[in-house]
C-alpha cells in the first residue's frame, strides 16, 4: 500500500511538474518580441541607425488602433529570426512599405502557375511544401493571384476598399446607418474608420463580405496586412486537411481567427509557438495560432 501510494503521488508530482514547466515555456507575444528586440536589436536602414524597442514597432499599451492591429496580426512578430520582421505594425504610405520591402531578400516561385514573390526563407519552405504535396498528388493552389503573396500599400488600400464601401452601402441601405453618418464614414483617415467600423461591428453591422463577420477577418487596414512583409500566403485550397498538415510540417501556420484562407510563415514547430507568445484557438477543424496578450 505504502508502495503504490508512493507511486501515486510520483506520478501526480511529475505531471504537476510538466505542467508548470509548459506553464513557464508559454510567453505572451510582447515578453517575446521585447526579448528578441533586447537580444537582436533591428535597426533602420538611414544614417540614423538606431535599435527599437515593443513600442517603437507597436504602441499597443497606448494606442487604440496599434492594439487591435497586434491583436488580430502581431503573430508575424514571432517568426523565425531568419525572418525580417517589420519596423512597425502600421506603415503609414506607401514609402514606408517600400523602404521596408527593399530590405528584404526575396525570391519568387511559380506555384500553380501564379508567380508568388516572398522572403527567401518563406518561398523555400513553401517550395518544400509544393514537392511534398506533389508526391501526394496534391496541389497547393494560391488565392486571387499574386497577391496571395506579395502585396503593395496601395494593394491594402484596393482591398480594404472592396470591403469597406459595399458593407457601408449595405448597411446604409438597410437602415442601420444613416446617410449622414456614411457620408462622414469615407472622408475618415483610415485610423478613424477603424474605430468607427468597431463601433459599427460592436452592434452587429459586420462589415466583412458576408456581412456575418467582422472585416478583419477579411482584410487588414491599409499598412498593417502581413503580406507587406513578404511571410504570408493566401490559400483556396485551405479546407483540405492534408494540405493544412503539409504547411505546417514546413512552418506555415493560420493566424488569424475567421480567415482560414490565411497562413503565415512562422518557421519553426508548432511546439515552440507558445514559447513565441501565441496560443491556440480551434475553430473546428481549423487551429489558429493568435498573439497571446
Amino acid at each position: 500500500m505504502f508502495q503504490r501510494a508512493i507511486s501515486r503521488f510520483l506520478a501526480v508530482f511529475f505531471l504537476a511538474a510538466g505542467s508548470i514547466c509548459a506553464q513557464a515555456n508559454e510567453l505572451t507575444l510582447p515578453e517575446y518580441l521585447s526579448d528578441r528586440l533586447a537580444k537582436d536589436p533591428i535597426t533602420i536602414g538611414t544614417a540614423n541607425k538606431k535599435s527599437l524597442t515593443l513600442e517603437d514597432i507597436c504602441a499597443f499599451r497606448t494606442d487604440p488602433y496599434a492594439r487591435r492591429v497586434f491583436a488580430e496580426y502581431g503573430s508575424m512578430f514571432a517568426a523565425v529570426s531568419t525572418v525580417s520582421i517589420p519596423w512597425r505594425c502600421i506603415f503609414e504610405n506607401s514609402d514606408d512599405v517600400a523602404n521596408f520591402q527593399k530590405t528584404l531578400k526575396t525570391r519568387s516561385l511559380s506555384v500553380d502557375g501564379v508567380a508568388i514573390d516572398l522572403q527567401e526563407p518563406a518561398i523555400n519552405s513553401l517550395e518544400k511544401a509544393l514537392e511534398q504535396a506533389a508526391a501526394e498528388n496534391l496541389r497547393i493552389i494560391p488565392l486571387d493571384g499574386a497577391i496571395a503573396g506579395r502585396r503593395s500599400y496601395f494593394d491594402t488600400i484596393a482591398l480594404w476598399g472592396s470591403r469597406f464601401y459595399p458593407a457601408l452601402d449595405y448597411w446604409t441601405k438597410a437602415g442601420k446607418i444613416t446617410p449622414e453618418d456614411a457620408q462622414a464614414a469615407r472622408s475618415m483617415l483610415i485610423r478613424n474608420q477603424v474605430f468607427k467600423i468597431v463601433e459599427w461591428e460592436s452592434a452587429g453591422y459586420y462589415f466583412g463580405t458576408s456581412r456575418t463577420r467582422s472585416i478583419f477577418s477579411s482584410t487588414a487596414p491599409p499598412g498593417t496586412s502581413q503580406h507587406l512583409s513578404l511571410i504570408a500566403l493566401d490559400l483556396s485550397n485551405y479546407s483540405d486537411d492534408r494540405v493544412r498538415e503539409i504547411m505546417a510540417a514546413n512552418g506555415w501556420y493560420q493566424t488569424i481567427i475567421n480567415d482560414p484562407t490565411h497562413f503565415t510563415y512562422l518557421g519553426v514547430s508548432e511546439s515552440e509557438l507558445p514559447s513565441r507568445g501565441l496560443m491556440l484557438t480551434q475553430q473546428g477543424a481549423f487551429r489558429f495560432w493568435v498573439p497571446r496578450l
